[in-house]
């Protein structure tokens, strides 16, 4: 994914009305977070809204944050696999103690020294993992009288679909290795 691609992913994240489910949808009908922004003016005028997308200066001062302190978490396409890896901005470092926003589903990388810190409601929790990710989640399609977004996982372990990007640690158990966790 080119650097441009990035930028336009995160502009379109951050653009007000635009959370998780919509950001997904728009880049499955428009194929790129570039032409998902050129529509949103469009698709404002016909629900008779006004159109706004995030301010380019602030995902550019963004971006420079997020680099400064590292955190980074996967990318993910379509059927959510993964598509890349990117940094986080600061608001999505879990590496402090933060409140989980609504409709979280991302495998943030980890290693040895970081942790995950979240809190959600009255909850508050510190994982520590030697695992190379942790998936949270926060419930967004919780069914069988559980409210969305009424709890949260974190989940250690590899990252979704390793076994098919060869960039990625590999959980493959090879014939003759030992596991040590």
């Amino acid at each position: 994914m080119s650097g441009q691609e990035r930028f336009d992913r995160l502009c379109l994240i951050r653009s007000p009305r635009i959370g998780p489910v919509s950001y997904r949808q728009l880049l499955a009908r428009f194929g790129s977070a570039a032409e998902a922004l050129r529509a949103i003016p469009m698709l404002a005028a016909r629900g008779g809204g006004e159109a706004r997308v995030a301010d380019a200066a602030a995902i550019e001062r963004e971006i420079a944050a997020t680099r400064a302190i590292g955190a980074r978490y996967l990318l993910m396409g379509e059927g959510n696999i993964p598509t890349g890896i990117a940094p986080c901005d600061a608001a999505f470092d879990f590496r402090s103690m933060r409140r989980i926003g609504r409709n979280v589903d991302h495998c943030f990388i980890v290693n040895g020294e970081d942790m995950l810190r979240a809190r959600g409601g009255d909850v508050r929790m510190e994982l520590y993992s030697d695992y190379p990710g942790i998936v949270l989640y926060t419930g967004e399609f919780l069914a069988d009288g559980f409210a969305p977004n009424a709890g949260f996982a974190a989940e250690p372990g590899f990252y979704p679909d390793a076994v098919n990007h060869p960039e990625y640690p590999s959980p493959v158990l090879k014939k003759g290795d030992h596991f040590h966790k």
